[in-house]
């Protein structure tokens, strides 16, 4: 999942952690705090580069219990990055669920 403008992704995360807004739902008295949080505070976008051995398994659906990648996890990664890199430069973002 991926939105490269985190202002347009749609429940004003960078006004509030989504957290406060899940709970402002369950319990409405909690709005107000929810909306004063917004006025004070200062969102921000950090970028960073990763490895592949630093990205949790659970985003490619690979065994969380064994510690080293396979050869065949490396690969499944790669092609899935390679793949989702294509649809991005392509602009086809239509297979991406948020």
């Amino acid at each position: 999942m991926m939105n490269d403008d985190v202002f347009s992704y749609g429940t004003n995360i960078h006004k509030r952690p989504e957290f406060l807004m899940k709970l402002s739902t369950v319990f409405p008295e909690l709005k107000k705090m929810e909306d004063e949080w917004a006025k004070r505070s200062k969102s921000y976008k950090v970028n960073f580069y990763a490895t592949i051995n630093q990205i949790h398994r659970f985003n490619f659906d690979l065994n969380e219990t064994q510690e080293e990648l396979t050869d065949e996890e490396i690969m499944h990664i790669k092609r899935w990055m390679v793949r989702h890199a294509i649809d991005r430069s392509c602009n086809n973002l239509l297979s991406e669920v948020f």
